[in-house]
């Protein structure tokens, strides 16, 4: 992310983050996305992510990775987002979806364990 006022352009590929005045504020373009590694999120909610890193400072990408579903007179369903800890990263319940009368139904939560990028914050934030 840059915040000293350059003007970014959007790549012809690649990836670009915009803010809400829908400045670009990250651009592929210029600096260079630098995989260095992947780890997957465990099936069961707040169960931890098993990965390892030969760096101190990982960056994983937030976002929604599932449905999170609390079960007792009605379902209470959430989205699935990150939670790290100390080097522990698991999921948690992040926006409220919503909530239906519990039927009796089979209703469960369900995370996403697909292959996600692991990056070292070293590679684009300076004195940390």
């Amino acid at each position: 992310m840059f915040a000293n006022k350059i003007n970014l352009s959007p790549p012809s590929y690649g990836l670009a983050i915009f803010n809400k005045a829908n400045q670009c504020t990250f651009s592929s373009k210029y600096a260079p996305l630098l995989l260095r590694g992947s780890f997957s999120l465990a099936k069961n909610p707040g169960s931890p992510a098993s990965f390892s890193t030969p760096f101190d400072r990982p960056l994983v990408p937030l976002g929604k990775w599932g449905a999170w579903v609390f079960a007792g007179s009605s379902y209470e369903v959430f989205h699935a987002g990150m939670v790290m800890n100390e080097g522990t990263l698991t999921t948690g319940s992040a926006g409220r979806i919503s909530s239906m009368p519990n039927a009796g139904g089979n209703v469960t939560s369900m995370i996403t364990t697909m292959s996600l990028p692991l990056l070292d914050a070293r590679n684009y934030f300076d004195g940390i």
